[in-house]
């Protein structure tokens, strides 16, 4: 009886921290930035290939009128702009490593 409590337990905890473990994401991709504190707005077209940023940039994504911004201060130097804006056109954003000068903004 104990045992099967401990693995109600920790079934029940693993459950718990999946939703957390997920949003791991954040760390590799940046976070949803503050739009009052982004440094421009970047217009993304069907013709769009490859955009590139600074580490800790926020900057505005218009994708067809839809605009979200985004703070890169993630660890991937390259990022899907898919994986920020599901359903946007095939984007490599590549992000430079934040230097001393680079925007900190948002």
């Amino acid at each position: 009886m104990k045992r099967s409590i401990t693995a109600a337990l920790v079934a029940t905890g693993a459950l718990v921290v999946s939703p957390a473990y997920s949003s791991g994401d954040a760390r590799d991709i940046g976070v949803r930035g503050d739009p009052e504190k982004a440094e421009r707005t970047i217009h993304v077209t069907p013709d769009t290939r490859d955009i590139a940023v600074s580490g800790s940039e926020t900057v505005n994504l218009d994708v067809d009128g839809a605009v979200t911004p985004w703070k890169f201060n993630g660890r991937k130097e390259l990022v899907k702009l898919q994986d920020i804006v599901p359903g946007s056109p095939d984007v490599n954003v590549h992000v430079a490593p934040a230097t001393d000068d680079s925007p900190a903004k948002g």
